[in-house]
């Protein structure tokens, strides 16, 4: 039987530590790196292909998830993941 303990809230800001700078680098990515680069490569159209990436970027964020689900119930001739 699995035991389930609760877990205190510094044991949970240990384990979100490395979120935090994550985000700033994807937040970073979204608000700074992608209008720049959709301007430099498509400047007739930057607001669409802006719109374009970002539409990927957010879609790839919500595959992720899903994946890793379908990735933890996996049983393979190796065994569990």
């Amino acid at each position: 039987a699995v035991n389930k303990q609760a877990l205190s809230f510094a044991q949970i800001v240990g384990i979100n530590f490395f979120a935090y700078p994550y985000s700033l680098v994807l937040s970073t990515m979204a608000l700074l790196t992608l209008p720049v680069e959709a301007e430099r490569m498509y400047p007739e159209n930057k607001g669409i292909m802006l719109g374009v990436m970002m539409g990927i970027a957010g879609v790839s964020q919500l595959v992720c998830p899903i994946v890793g689900y379908f990735s933890d119930k996996c049983n393979s001739r190796l065994g569990r993941r």
